[in-house]
């Protein structure tokens, strides 16, 4: 695997590679990155983040420093965005048959992670729909994610857009593409902090979802399908803000909601 240690300590790291449940891997990642950059600094600002949070969810009654949760560490960035798609496909695949947390880095990481995986339904929480065929000059751009992931034929959701390009709506409107939360799936899901309100993130958009409105839609997906692994992408943060927080609040929520839903 192309890693290298994190130097942030992550708070609820339990357990050794061999004996966990759940892996946990950054990708520090903004090769592509058109309007604000910064997203390399995602998984420290994170896991920095992750400090002032309580382990214990008063909603699902789940403390997560009783998971099974290892942090493997950060991927080593190769200058080629070819290079650094190979290595997060393999990388990944190492992983087989543990929950996989992938903390980025821009959009386009999810692309090679899905590959590895190879689920039967992704869902996309984004303010943009990512479905370009090629942005300057570039198919494995950010904003063209989703479209490649629809051409491995895997069934697509995605939900919380509110800006689009006229080539991902003539697209979307020739696709099967869903905008609702599938049920009975095996799932990889994909957040783009976009999606929410806040600032420090790689292309804002104003109107986007509040916390305890993302939350809600993210428990019925959890509850309805298994998840086979998620991201949290796009934060753009340098250290532990608004924005930072907000996304290491969604990890430790998705990862109670996985745990008191768990599919046996």
């Amino acid at each position: 695997m192309f890693l290298h240690a994190s130097k942030i300590f992550f708070p609820i790291d339990n357990s050794d590679f061999r004996s966990s449940e759940y892996v946990l891997l950054g990708i520090p990642l903004d090769s592509t990155s058109s309007f604000l950059p910064g997203q390399r600094f995602g998984p420290s600002s994170i896991r920095r983040a992750c400090f002032e949070l309580e382990t214990f969810d008063m909603e699902t009654g789940i403390d997560l420093k009783k998971i099974k949760l290892h942090d493997v560490g950060d991927l080593h960035i190769a200058g080629s965005m070819k290079e650094n798609i190979k290595r997060i496909k393999e990388t990944i695949a190492e992983f087989s048959g543990k929950k996989t947390i992938v903390l980025g880095g821009e959009h386009s990481i999810t692309y090679p992670i899905v590959k590895a995986i190879n689920p039967e339904a992704v869902i996309s929480l984004d303010a943009h729909f990512d479905l370009r065929n090629s942005y300057l000059g570039d198919k494995l751009s950010h904003a063209c994610v989703m479209r490649r992931i629809y051409e491995l034929g895997i069934e697509e959701h995605i939900l919380g857009t509110r800006e689009a390009s006229k080539e991902d709506y003539e697209f979307l409107k020739n696709s099967n593409i869903k905008n609702n939360i599938p049920e009975g799936k095996k799932v990889y899901l994909t957040i783009d902090m976009d999606v929410f309100d806040l600032e420090n993130v790689g292309n804002y958009i104003p109107g986007g979802m509040s916390f305890s409105e993302g939350i809600e839609i993210i428990r019925k997906i959890v509850q309805k399908n298994e998840i086979l692994g998620f991201d949290i992408c796009e934060v753009c943060s340098r250290k532990e803000d608004k924005t930072s927080i907000t996304a290491g609040k969604m990890l430790y929520k998705i990862l109670g909601y996985m745990e008191k839903y768990k599919k046996l």
